[in-house]
């Protein structure tokens, strides 16, 4: 069975191997928010998931190859 789900994060992504730990923290909070405002069922998924990522970026160079991480 699959349940779709989908959330935006307006922020722009944080690598998870950051130095700046307090970065990573206020990434994960926002992901944590976004996505917590749009699930709306009672219990949490149990089993496989898998995700599709799309990512949108405006200005300088991003290294495409560290979205994922």
């Amino acid at each position: 069975m699959s349940i779709p789900f989908e959330f935006v994060v307006d922020a722009p992504i944080v690598s998870q191997q950051t130095r700046r730990s307090h970065r990573r923290e206020a990434w994960i909070d926002k992901v944590r928010s976004s996505a917590g405002a749009t699930w709306s069922f009672a219990q949490p998924v149990h089993g496989a998931v898998a995700i599709t990522l799309t990512s949108f970026f405006y200005g300088r160079g991003l290294d495409v190859d560290n979205i994922p991480k």
